[in-house]
């Protein structure tokens, strides 16, 4: 049995792998979004002038 999102050939069509890719960057985006603070904080006191 084969999964309806799939060729003849096994591939994946175009549409289906754009969708991943951006359902794929959402927990990346949220991750980064939410602990932007912590990073903004890090670098400034790191003490590195410029």
């Amino acid at each position: 049995m084969t999964a309806w999102y799939v060729d003849p050939r096994g591939n994946p069509p175009p549409t289906v792998q754009a969708a991943a890719a951006g359902l794929y960057r959402i927990p990346v985006l949220l991750i980064f979004l939410f602990a932007q603070r912590y990073f903004i904080r890090s670098a400034a006191s790191s003490g590195v002038e410029g």
